[in-house]
């Protein structure tokens, strides 16, 4: 049976638009106070004092999409309660 004769089958149904990113992009995370404590932690790792963070007006801060992963990656996992960062994120063009 090909997908036109299933029950409840649109034929309207779009494919998802595909779009390019680079791990370069500069995205804009909110951070959580879990988050603040995660990215303390790594600055101290690196043996750098932590900068102050920087947040705009709706509460993002702006980070390289590489950067993200790397401090916050570990803590991002089925399961964990308490977040370093909010799920939805932005990005800029």
């Amino acid at each position: 049976m090909d997908q036109s004769e299933r029950v409840g089958f649109s034929e309207n149904i779009t494919k998802p638009e595909i779009l390019e990113q680079s791990l370069n992009d500069q995205v804009l995370v909110k951070i959580t106070q879990a988050g603040e404590k995660v990215r303390n932690k790594y600055f101290k790792k690196i043996g750098m004092e932590t900068p102050p963070l920087k947040r705009d007006e709706d509460g993002y801060t702006e980070m390289p999409l590489h950067e993200v992963c790397y401090i916050f990656g570990s803590e991002l996992y089925m399961g964990n309660v308490s977040l370093p960062i909010e799920m939805r994120f932005k990005i800029k063009k």
